[in-house]
């Protein structure tokens, strides 16, 4: 969990900064539509998720590899909450 936290804070700086506040904003969402389509395993659209954030970092100045790990957070935490509901289908409870 602290993994997906340090990754999803990596865009606090330019979130924090009135500046940067609103591109940060942007990153964030082409960041998580970034980790939902790797997910589909399929590689075109890995290819296009990749293709999306090095597009975001070139428009908006934030370093690549700061919306990258970004992204992997949000992916990591959307795994882990698909990990909890099959827990909780399954009548598990949480943090089993």
């Amino acid at each position: 969990m602290k993994t997906i936290i340090d990754n999803m804070s990596a865009l606090k700086p330019w979130f924090d900064d009135p500046v940067t506040e609103q591109v940060a904003t942007v990153c964030m969402l082409f960041a998580s539509e970034a980790a939902y389509l790797r997910e589909s395993k399929k590689p075109e659209l890995v290819a296009e998720a990749a293709a999306m954030l090095r597009n975001v970092s070139k428009a908006s100045k934030i370093p690549h590899s700061v919306i990258e790990r970004y992204s992997k957070g949000v992916e990591a935490l959307r795994v882990l909450v698909r990990e909890e509901r099959i827990k909780d289908a399954a009548g598990g409870t949480h943090g089993e």
